[in-house]
């Protein structure tokens, strides 16, 4: 009886001292794949401020980026103490299961990334800068300056699929507005940031002019735009845009 009792503990003791160690090689393959995963999702919450022009206001930014890398610590976490259960035991099972942690956290990384990354608006650049769009908008002729004294309003918005995904507002100097040929021009600017969707000026200019206009521009436009475009739009060789109408040009300006 004495004998089987040593035996019983011998062998829960063994049972015990196997499981620990499991438990211990599954926490060392854990922590690096936990530091990986933080690390490659704190980049993907970098890229994703990016793409998505989240706000560094009262810190949005930075708690976003945390958020994100903590989720992907804990990914890591998870998935290397899982592999370091199944495969840490054997010989050399400390490095498979590392490899095929890191692995996993690697490909959800950039899956992730991937799929934010098709979704994102991301602003189109010429030669890696940054760029504007200038506008210059003819009022009808025999249009007055009263205008000068009006409310006014620019706005590019990009629609896809029948749905508004941005719509940025720029500025109108009404106050530098110029004449020539006998039709007042308006200036204006505003930031180029989606390149997703069809592009649609928004212009008014006090309560007697409105209108919006497809702006024939690309997703990732070449140095070609960077010159002034027609005016527009041209209308038909049997009937052109009147002159009772708004009309625009536009042209983009790289940002320092």
């Amino acid at each position: 009886m004495k004998s089987t009792k040593i035996s019983l503990l011998a062998a829960t003791g063994g049972i015990v001292a196997v499981g620990a160690m499991s438990l211990l090689k599954a926490a060392l393959v854990a922590l690096p794949s936990g530091v990986v995963g933080l690390l490659a999702f704190a980049r993907l919450g970098e890229a994703c401020v990016d793409w998505y022009q989240i706000s560094s206001r009262e810190g949005q930014s930075g708690y976003f980026i945390a958020g994100v890398a903590l989720a992907g610590g804990g990914v890591g976490l998870a998935a290397g103490a899982v592999c370091g259960l199944k495969w840490g035991h054997s010989a050399g099972g400390f490095f498979k299961a590392l490899s095929i942690a890191v692995a996993i956290v690697m490909v959800l990384a950039l899956g992730i990334a991937g799929l934010c990354r098709w979704r994102a608006d991301i602003a189109p650049t010429i030669a890696g800068q940054t760029l504007a769009l200038e506008v210059e908008v003819r009022l009808p002729a025999g249009a007055t300056d009263h205008f000068k004294r009006s409310i006014s309003s620019l706005n590019l918005t990009c629609i896809d699929n029948q749905t508004v995904r941005r719509s940025d507002a720029g500025i109108l100097r009404i106050e530098q507005a110029r004449e020539a040929e006998g039709r007042w021009i308006v200036a204006g600017e505003l930031p180029l940031l989606g390149d997703r969707g069809k592009r649609v000026l928004d212009l008014q200019i006090g309560n007697q002019y409105a209108q919006n206009f497809l702006l024939p521009l690309p997703a990732h436009p070449d140095e070609d735009f960077e010159r002034w475009s027609e005016w527009l739009p041209k209308g038909t060789a049997s009937q052109p845009w009147p002159g009772s109408k708004l009309s625009y040009r536009f042209r983009l300006r790289r940002i320092p």
